[in-house]
């Protein structure tokens, strides 16, 4: 079992993170700002994060040296954060990252929103979804919606049932 440092000096993560992307003066998620840093006592990755106790979630933004680095390690970072007090994890994902895509979903994170175009980059516009797991279960009985935004509720309603909740088969004697 992978075992995490978590930091919390925000200045100091946001200038590990200005070091490690010097690139992203524009960086956003949507309006996040790092202020957690999770890495291995090797130091082989480093996941940035911005987590909010209060709120009770975190939102990871990026890993160095590559998000692909720490994909295989999202069951530890998202247990020290669950420690943490962040019972929402989410996640902004590139659509053209498969292999990323595919870890993020095996961890039972499900699709809450997908973003076409939403980035520009020197090669065009890249797509992205939203991808967010719970270590609470949602409860959707008092959730009012209005009836245009019915069919994106009962998607995510679907997708977070198949991803969480046993089939009658795994509950059959």
């Amino acid at each position: 079992m992978e075992q995490l440092e978590m930091i919390e000096a925000p200045a100091f993560v946001r200038r590990r993170f200005r070091e490690r992307f010097p690139g992203a003066e524009g960086w956003f998620y949507p309006l996040h700002t790092p202020n957690v840093l999770l890495t291995p006592e090797d130091g082989r990755f480093e996941v940035y994060a911005y987590l909010n106790r209060a709120g009770g979630y975190c939102s990871l933004l990026t890993a160095h040296p590559d998000p692909a680095a720490a994909a295989a390690h999202l069951e530890p970072v998202t247990r020290a954060l669950a420690r943490a007090g962040a019972g929402y994890v989410e996640a902004l994902v590139p659509l053209a990252h498969q292999e990323a895509l595919s870890a993020f979903l095996a961890q039972g994170f499900v699709a809450g929103a997908l973003y076409p175009a939403m980035r520009a980059d020197g090669d065009g516009f890249h797509d992205y979804a939203v991808l967010s797991r719970s270590s609470e279960r949602i409860d959707f009985r008092g959730v009012a919606v209005e009836p245009p935004l019915q069919p994106y509720l009962d998607c995510y309603a679907s997708a977070w049932a198949s991803a969480h909740l046993p089939t009658p088969s795994e509950v059959a004697p």
